[in-house]
């Protein structure tokens, strides 16, 4: 019983590094893709509309800071919970 007991405790730990993972890597990606079309719209409209341009590229900027911010939660909150 016992033995059962501690292999699903270790599935779970490993369960949850490889959620930690996926998610930041997942958070990754989504960041790095608003970033690269951010930068291009910006050099796209600031001849046409540079308010438009700046106004994009802003939003962009406080959606990142916060993707950022998620990024670190994320990673403080997934925890082992063996080292309790």
């Amino acid at each position: 019983m016992l033995y059962k007991l501690n292999n699903s405790i270790i599935f779970a730990v490993v369960i949850r590094k490889i959620m930690k993972r996926k998610i930041i890597r997942i958070l990754l990606i989504i960041i790095t893709l608003m970033l690269i079309s951010a930068t291009v719209l910006y050099f796209r409209l600031v001849s046409e509309k540079p308010w438009l341009a700046f106004y994009i590229a802003s939003g962009t900027g406080v959606l990142v800071v916060n993707l950022i911010a998620i990024v670190f939660l994320v990673k403080k909150n997934f925890k082992d919970k063996r080292k309790r």
